[in-house]
């Protein structure tokens, strides 16, 4: 991201979205401070079901401090290992 400020205020909102369900699978919002060096990050979203009605989302959140840009270079999906 490339935020306007550094604050602590909320930046972007990223999760998955169940449109069968109408619902978050999962959600997480960043602040700011979170976004502020304007570097790549790597997050972890958790571990969860997903099916054909799900998608990825990633937005500014509403702020007038602002954020100038979201960059999404990449998707990583890890398929959950078994535990014995």
């Amino acid at each position: 991201c490339e935020p306007i400020t550094d604050t602590g205020k909320p930046a972007v909102t990223m999760g998955v979205y169940d449109y069968g369900r109408r619902q978050d699978v999962v959600c997480r919002r960043l602040t700011m401070k979170d976004v502020a060096d304007g570097q790549y990050h790597t997050y972890d979203l958790g571990t969860h079901e997903l099916n054909a009605n799900c998608g990825f989302y990633f937005a500014p959140c509403t702020n007038p401090d602002g954020i100038k840009k979201i960059w999404v270079d990449r998707i990583v999906l890890v398929p959950e290992q078994e535990t014995k």
